[in-house]
């Protein structure tokens, strides 16, 4: 809008609100196109708003009222035809075709979340069908199974909130529609994926572990084939198609043939001291492939030698390839009790069917670890947050080392499988029958794997015999894998119970003679933590306690270790806890005379 020739007035993102104008309006020089001024209005359609900004700028370009007024009148007249003849022509803008939708719709804005919510299960429901992808895991979470390393071995996933989003992004069309009723695409609202996270997810499979090879049903089934198992809840990672048929009453000879077969080639060289250690390790092969035959939890395989290149590395590696195509889940025993607080779970998420702890070279000692070796559903806290869940533990544990020492804690949930070659470099024996025995046990896994299934078949064909033999806490497990070697004429099974035992004998004869000048020094007075630090130090006793640490810390680990002592008896006195007296401001232990059998 041109004033007198001289200025013009242009409307800078004037707009129609409601049936009112508002926004900039600039003052140029209309022969030079020079910048002037410019005034902002809230309201160019209410007169008092518009008459102060009419007074400004006839102040800042020195002109008459009437010749603003009249200029803002033409440029409000100007603004209103163009936002009309835009609006007019939107509206006769084509519209765009309706989308086509192969996947559930679900509106976001406006929508009620307990809608949304159900919604959204339906349509994991139905990217579920017909192959499972997305499970429950454990007692809360979602899961899915994703490739690793090589992309030829995949592992479970929780499924957080990112990985939700790219979830639900993909099995639903989430839209909005603008005024004219269009549908515009958009993306999963969080509160949705908070709603889900929050809840126990019922609608989906439950996911009891993640195994490469074939296993056996409670009924005898063999499962062969890849993909989901709803009897079992297993979800099988590669299957083996070329095993031939396993007979449902396996006859003398073939259970025979099966032991001949297992003793007489695969193990034939190893160094085994006793039948029991052989039968042990058919025993673990067993137990992964009979894992979901039965409820419970399964001990701690340790496979142990004096020396270095006897086989007990070796030993766990072909089973690994035997039960699930490749060398078992690699980790090594972390150095402190938090880390093995987040190992384990990691663990269960990630190794499959079986797991070995390499190569340890100190005492094994861990609450968390002698936890989830007795419990079938182990409890976790969930990271950064306050609440905990459950995860399903079908893990076959096991551990290699040399002359291996455990805590009593540990000691009493493991199983042996001892090697010894009984000369001075194991390393530099020869002769074997299998020059490359990994090689051979990949090109015969699936006779290994039909020799082993013809032992659990043998048992069940003969009434499913149990062993006699006690095993605290492994009752389930005892049972039936003696059962199954019972019924096949393999002798030893946890016959070498007492060799946990002795090996966390070196603990507690160190407390003995630690007792012992305790009561020589002090006798029955109460004693400070840190006191018996001091003591400890004077007689060179608790070197592993107190090693590598300051005082302070070593007081506090000799306080855990004395809590973890408490009423335990060496020799004829049993370490307790003194009464608090309130004049105290640490706690105290002394000893008590007792009176034992014998």
């Amino acid at each position: 809008m041109t004033i007198d020739r001289a200025l013009e007035l242009r409307p800078l993102g004037v707009f129609n609100a409601n049936g009112r104008l508002a926004g900039v309006v600039a003052v140029y020089d209309a022969e030079t196109n020079r910048y002037i001024t410019e005034v902002d209005c809230t309201n160019w359609s209410a007169l008092q708003p518009r008459e102060k900004a009419i007074d400004y700028l006839a102040l800042k370009t020195e002109r008459p009222l009437e010749i603003i007024t009249r200029a803002v009148d033409q440029m409000m007249e100007q603004a209103r035809s163009s936002q009309a003849e835009q609006q007019t022509a939107e509206a006769n803008a084509p519209r765009p075709a309706p989308r086509t939708h192969d996947k559930p719709t679900i509106k976001v804005k406006g929508g009620i979340l307990t809608d949304q919510a159900p919604q959204a299960w339906n349509a994991i429901v139905g990217h579920n069908r017909p192959v499972p992808r997305v499970f429950r895991w454990g007692s809360r979470s979602m899961a899915d199974l994703i490739p690793q390393g090589d992309r030829t071995q995949r592992v479970v996933r929780i499924l957080q909130k990112n990985e939700l989003l790219v979830l639900l992004a993909n099995v639903v069309d989430w839209v909005n529609y603008d005024p004219r009723g269009d549908e515009e695409p958009a993306n999963p609202p969080m509160k949705v994926i908070d709603y889900m996270l929050g809840e126990t997810a019922e609608q989906l499979p439950q996911l009891n572990g993640l195994v490469s090879s074939p296993y056996c049903l409670p009924d005898g089934t063999i499962v062969i084939e890849s993909g989901y198992n709803e009897r079992s809840g297993f979800f099988m990672d590669g299957g083996i198609s070329d095993m031939e048929q396993v007979p449902e009453h396996p006859t003398e000879q073939q259970v025979q043939d099966a032991k001949d077969l297992l003793i007489d080639d695969l193990l034939v060289d190893f160094p085994f001291v006793t039948d029991a250690d052989r039968a042990h390790a058919i025993t673990v092969a067993l137990t992964c492939l009979a894992r979901p035959m039965f409820e419970g939890p399964t001990p701690l395989f340790v496979f142990n030698a004096p020396s270095e290149g006897t086989g007990k590395g070796l030993l766990p590696e072909v089973i690994g390839l035997l039960v699930t195509g490749r060398t078992p889940h690699l980790t090594t025993a972390p150095m402190r009790e938090e880390e093995w607080r987040k190992e384990i779970p990691a663990l269960l998420e990630s190794a499959g069917s079986m797991v070995l702890i390499d190569n340890v070279n100190r005492r094994l000692d861990s609450a968390a670890l002698a936890s989830v070796l007795t419990s079938t559903n182990p409890s976790f806290r969930v990271m950064r947050t306050t609440t905990h869940q459950t995860l399903p533990n079908r893990l076959t544990w096991t551990v290699t080392g040399n002359n291996l020492d455990f805590s009593r804690e540990i000691a009493r949930r493991v199983v042996f499988v001892q090697l010894d070659a009984r000369m001075e470099d194991p390393s530099a024996r020869t002769g074997f029958k299998h020059a490359n025995l990994p090689h051979w046990t990949r090109q015969n896994r699936d006779r290994l794997l039909r020799a082993l299934f013809v032992l659990i078949r043998n048992r069940i064909s003969k009434g499913k015999p149990q062993s006699d033999v006690v095993f605290g806490s492994y009752e389930t497990w005892a049972h039936m894998m003696g059962g199954i070697l019972d019924a096949a004429g393999i002798s030893g099974f946890l016959e070498n119970r007492s060799a946990g035992r002795s090996r966390s004998d070196d603990s507690s004869n160190e407390w003995a003679a630690f007792v012992d000048v305790w009561w020589e020094e002090y006798a029955d007075q109460p004693m400070t933590a840190g006191k018996l630090v001091t003591l400890a130090g004077k007689h060179e006793l608790m070197m592993e306690m107190r090693s590598g640490y300051d005082s302070h810390k070593a007081t506090t680990v000799m306080g855990q270790a004395l809590a973890r002592m408490r009423d335990r008896i060496f020799g004829q006195f049993a370490i307790r806890k003194a009464e608090f007296s309130g004049s105290r401001r640490h706690n105290e232990w002394s000893l008590e005379t007792v009176e034992t059998e014998g």
